[in-house]
């Protein structure tokens, strides 16, 4: 199936949600956008058109990374540095939780050392312990679906998840008119598709 634009969803899914005249575009669009960010955030889905990295330095004693605005999902956080006078092999950390760091920010003299993993909380990532110099930092991770305003914008995703994008947001139109008969029948047809 080809990739469909956001016009073409909003038709085929108002036309299976029992073709009602009564939701607006901006309504539609809502529910069809709603629809691409569940198939995007859908477990078990590797979309790799949604994969993305970032690059950014961290000097000696700044242990803060920030999150790209899009960010979603975290793949793989790897530090290094190509620089020849003070080249460090590239290695990725380990994500551990926030008791962990807070245990090993405790130990005085561990401080501030090579990086050994990372921490995700509050929007950014900590790199435990703060680097006692200058390294390269690239996070690899997975993208937010984003969200279409024109009728003629697609999403990134494979074509075969264009389809089921549109099942998905006839049930939420059909859900937000009250419409359990359609919405039953359009959540079996996703689940069929999905199968």
């Amino acid at each position: 199936m080809p990739q469909l634009t956001l016009g073409q969803m909003i038709s085929r899914a108002t036309e299976l949600a029992g073709g009602r005249l009564d939701w607006s575009a901006s309504d539609a669009s809502f529910y069809v956008n709603q629809a691409a960010s569940y198939i995007g955030n859908a477990l078990g889905i590797e979309h790799r058109s949604l994969e993305s990295s970032y690059a950014t330095t961290l000097t000696s004693g700044v242990s803060r990374m920030a999150l790209p605005a899009d960010y979603n999902i975290a793949l793989a956080l790897s530090v290094g540095s190509s620089v020849p006078s003070a080249s460090t092999r590239w290695r990725t950390l380990g994500k551990r939780d926030i008791g962990w760091a807070d245990t090993f920010a405790g130990r005085l003299d561990a401080t501030t050392g090579t990086p050994e993993a990372s921490v995700e909380f509050g929007g950014r990532f900590e790199i435990v312990p703060s680097p006692n110099s200058s390294y390269s930092a690239v996070l690899r991770y997975r993208r937010n679906a984003p969200e279409l305003s024109l009728s003629t914008q697609t999403f990134p995703f494979d074509d075969q998840w264009h389809w089921p994008t549109v099942l998905k947001a006839a049930e939420l139109l059909s859900m937000s008119r009250g419409d359990v008969e359609n919405e039953q029948l359009s959540r079996n047809r996703y689940i069929d598709y999905m199968n």
